[in-house]
């Protein structure tokens, strides 16, 4: 098969899933509805660093969205009837994981999981993450009449963070 067969082929096949992204009221890109259709899926995060003290560097995330099938019916239905049907579209338990790093060696993992149980009036969020930071510091010095001085030095830092929350609603409370 030669390769304009398959470029029009690629191009062709993928309109259908180009439509599905489309918002129908303002014609505009938005994921929401085929969010609402999928809660039990994937869904890729890019990462892109611009930071100077660690140089160029990117990475991504994947969020995975877990839900019975009636957890999503009943989602679906609320996220249809409400006026802010957005605000809906949150399935009860979400988990993430996630690697980036940058020109300079520093590099971080992270992981996550949030989930509601009975009718949100039980909440967990945890995560836990990993990274080693490379910086270069740089200070210049004048000294008077002098020219100035600079100086540099390198720092590695390695860090890990844990945070664990569990949260109870007191009866009928907002």
């Amino acid at each position: 098969m030669n390769r304009h067969a398959l470029l029009a082929l690629a191009c062709l096949s993928s309109f259908p899933t180009f439509a599905s992204f489309e918002d129908p009221v303002d014609g505009r890109f938005d994921i929401g509805e085929h969010l609402a259709e999928n809660a039990y899926g994937f869904l890729p995060i890019p990462i892109i660093i611009t930071e100077p003290a660690v140089g160029y560097g990117g990475g991504v995330a994947g969020l995975f969205m877990h839900e019975t099938e009636d957890e999503r019916k009943a989602r679906k239905a609320a996220a249809l009837t409400s006026l802010d049907g957005g605000a809906q579209l949150v399935p009860s338990a979400m988990s993430v994981l996630g690697a980036l790093g940058t020109e300079n060696g520093t590099w971080f993992v992270f992981g996550g999981h949030r989930h509601s149980w009975k009718n949100d009036a039980i909440r967990y969020e945890g995560g836990a993450g990993f990274g080693v930071v490379n910086l270069d510091l740089f200070k210049q010095l004048s000294l008077g009449p002098f020219d100035p001085v600079e100086f540099g030095f390198g720092t590695t830092t390695k860090a890990g963070a844990i945070l664990q929350k569990v949260q109870f609603r007191v009866a009928d409370t907002p």
